[in-house]
């Protein structure tokens, strides 16, 4: 798509557009690494889901890619922030409420698990809620670690 055929005149474009929070491992690489193309091409935000980053995709999305820190913290690391333009903080599970996440073993490949930092074959569960997360001042600790990590990563919170 050119973005120059992009009619930005239709809607609000002082908000941001952003492709809101797909993990690795529950939608396919093909269309992981095209989100994040897709997000390059037309100028927004990508945010990933919970589950890390394609290796090879470290650092080349910076300015479009969000990472998404959740209650299982898979793949949350060092790299990940520092190629990441926003993290995102997720609350709890939207989609199935007080549920958590279940990534079955048969998806977890050699390439997911090694972007989650888990053993191939595994089921990965996500707890429901963030176990170190009970009050505004654990948030705020959790925010501090992340930007000391990294100082320039912007923080957004996901409540369900």
């Amino acid at each position: 798509m050119d973005p120059d055929s992009v009619d930005a005149s239709v809607g609000h474009p002082v908000y941001p557009i952003v492709i809101a929070s797909m993990s690795f491992g529950s939608q396919s690489e093909p269309a992981f690494r095209a989100y994040a193309e897709a997000a390059k091409a037309i100028n927004i935000l990508c945010i990933n889901g919970e589950g890390g980053e394609i290796q090879d995709m470290y650092g080349n999305y910076r300015k479009w890619r969000g990472q998404q820190v959740a209650s299982g913290r898979f793949g949350v690391s060092a790299e990940m922030l520092n190629s990441s333009y926003v993290a995102e903080i997720k609350i709890g599970q939207g989609a199935k409420p007080g549920e958590g996440g279940h990534l079955p073993g048969k998806k977890v490949s050699e390439k997911v698990a090694a972007a989650r930092n888990a053993t191939p074959g595994t089921d990965l569960i996500s707890p429901s809620n963030n176990h170190d997360l009970y009050s505004i001042e654990d948030l705020a600790e959790l925010i501090d670690e992340l930007k000391t990590v990294n100082p320039d990563l912007r923080v957004s919170v996901k409540v369900p």
